[in-house]
């Protein structure tokens, strides 16, 4: 009997072309996983912003005392952004009592878009970036659910979370107190 011996080492053609289609299938899986996985934490961040102004905007109607026409007054219902070190935080100060959220722990940037004026204008927006050193504030009328400005007399108008290539925008209407939250696919700040 004869037996054939293999004198050439290496793979065969189709063995090169199944190996070529599983990693081009495992590439295809990744890609994929990787565009639904990106921006999670943005919108888990967006979401509990969303709640807390939400909750700011009802705990000022039902529970402010009134009569104040900006955030440098001591107003007692307000709800605080800002940056410690185990990550980005809501605070939502009712009256005496304060409740502080974990909005983000990392990779989620932080921006504010603040303009003159309580329409929905744009034109000669500032975009401020939440760092150690800045604050983003906002408190609501009792009498009408409206925004009430900065010192400067601003309205925060936006506030936007960008995480890779992700970017989510709780825009608000200063004038009326509403707010919308908006998906959009670049990292761009105002529109």
């Amino acid at each position: 009997m004869r037996t054939l011996r293999k004198t050439e080492d290496g793979f065969s053609i189709v063995e090169l072309i199944i190996v070529i289609a599983f990693m081009s299938v495992l590439a295809t899986v990744t890609v994929s996983m990787s565009g639904i996985l990106a921006g999670r934490k943005a919108h888990a961040a967006t979401e509990k912003l969303s709640t807390l102004v939400g909750r700011t905007k009802g705990s000022a109607i039902a529970w402010s005392k009134g009569g104040f026409h900006d955030v440098t007054q001591d107003v007692d219902v307000l709800l605080t952004i800002h940056r410690e070190p185990d990550g980005v935080h809501g605070t939502l100060r009712v009256n005496e009592e304060e409740e502080d959220v974990l909005l983000s722990v990392d990779r989620v940037q932080f921006d504010a878009v603040y303009a003159q004026g309580r329409n929905q204008s744009l034109a000669g927006a500032k975009s401020v970036t939440l760092t150690n050193e800045t604050v983003f504030t906002l408190a609501f009328d009792k009498r009408t659910g409206a925004q009430l400005p900065e010192a400067d007399g601003t309205y925060l108008k936006q506030v936007v979370l960008t995480e890779g290539e992700k970017t989510y925008r709780l825009k608000l209407t200063p004038a009326t107190g509403m707010y919308d939250v908006e998906i959009a696919t670049t990292a761009a700040t105002s529109e």
